[in-house]
């Protein structure tokens, strides 16, 4: 147990320094996320049209069209195919995304994964540091494609993005997995090891 908490927290260290040197000192996320080329008056139109916090999508269809129709889901897909398309996260009240709250908030984040990958890392009992090694990267992997590569084909993510956003988490992963391999093995007097 006590290698396992061990792992957690270096793993959880070693994911939030990788975060750390992704979005601050690459140029991947400048690659991946555009600003907003008339942005003051694009946030004063937001402000004015979108009444809360939340997650919008577009084209929608409004209750008015919907009416309006015999066949609202022809309709939807008329919009979809003329564009544009997209998904708009919009928090109306600002915030300092560095604050001390936010960057604990990561760090409780990390800590829950790297726990995840840990407990997952003791169950499967790999002997070699590079068998444990791959199976905390194949986690990185299957997160990647679970949650990126998902959001790029269903949420309309674009396919840049979701590359990118993929090279962040697989990368987590491989310098949590440096840093859990070595920590994480399984008990040397276990039986089955030794068949």
């Amino acid at each position: 147990m006590g290698r396992i908490l061990l792992g957690t927290l270096v793993g959880a260290v070693a994911i939030y320094v990788w975060g750390m040197v992704f979005w601050m000192v690459t140029p991947l996320p400048t690659m991946a996320i555009k600003h907003l080329p008339q942005e003051a008056s694009t946030m004063t139109m937001l402000q004015g049209q979108l009444g809360e916090s939340g997650v919008y999508s577009f084209p929608g269809i409004t209750e008015e069209e919907a009416a309006a129709t015999d066949d609202a889901c022809a309709l939807c897909m008329e919009k979809f195919k003329k564009g544009p398309v997209g998904v708009l996260f919009y928090h109306k009240q600002g915030f300092n995304p560095m604050s001390a709250s936010v960057m604990g908030m990561g760090f409780g984040i990390d800590v829950l994964c790297a726990l995840a990958g840990a407990w997952l890392l003791s169950a499967a009992r790999l002997p070699g540091f590079g068998q444990r090694l791959l199976f905390l990267i194949g986690l990185g992997v299957v997160a990647a494609i679970s949650t990126h590569a998902k959001e790029a084909n269903w949420m309309f993510h674009h396919p840049q993005y979701a590359a990118i956003m993929s090279i962040d988490t697989i990368g987590s992963w491989v310098f949590a997995g440096i840093a859990m391999a070595g920590i994480i093995k399984p008990p040397v007097a276990d039986p089955e090891m030794l068949v």
